[in-house]
């Protein structure tokens, strides 16, 4: 009896990774299409540090489900995204061009906003709680409809300044 009932929440965990998959997908694009609204925006292969924390199981399964999508490169427009997986507690080391912050990481992503204000990095994530604590400066929704989130402080001091236009479209704390 128990094997059946494994068996059966297994396949029914299977049937749902292709809507997630493809929602991760549809909310990473609306993050770099976001980002191309920057005054200065990324240009060329940039290296994305998906940030995670290794003994968190939705936050590591995140940032491996990220680092799948890029693998070859993430495309939007001339802007080219490579991934690196970054341990929170190898933030120090990273050399990357923008960070993707996975989510369920609690208090323990503000070492990320102390770095982020020292490097000018912008910081992207899908935890909406991480953008109004400050710890990251755009969070990003695809569904049930786009929500696109801006920690107007957190992104001053990362140095991500949007153009005017597109700030009529977001919603600025």
């Amino acid at each position: 009896m128990r094997s059946k009932l494994w068996a059966l929440l297994v396949s029914g965990a299977l049937m749902a990774l292709p809507a997630a998959a493809e929602d991760s997908a549809t909310t990473l694009l609306v993050a770099v299409r976001a980002l191309s609204f920057l005054q200065h925006p990324l240009q060329g292969e940039v290296i994305v540090g998906i940030v995670y924390q290794p003994g968190n199981a939705q936050s590591a399964l995140e940032a491996k489900q990220l680092d799948a999508m890029m693998e070859d490169g993430f495309r939007a427009g001339q802007l080219v995204l490579r991934p690196r997986l970054i341990a929170l507690d190898e933030l120090a080391n990273s050399n990357v061009g923008l960070y993707f912050l996975t989510s369920d990481l609690g208090h323990a992503a503000a070492a990320l906003a102390q770095l982020d204000r020292s490097r000018k990095i912008p910081c992207v994530t899908t935890d909406i709680v991480q953008v109004q604590d400050g710890n990251c400066a755009m969070g990003v929704r695809a569904l049930p409809r786009v929500q696109i989130l801006v920690n107007r402080a957190a992104a001053a001091a990362s140095g991500m300044t949007f153009s005017e236009a597109f700030r009529v479209m977001i919603t600025e704390l």
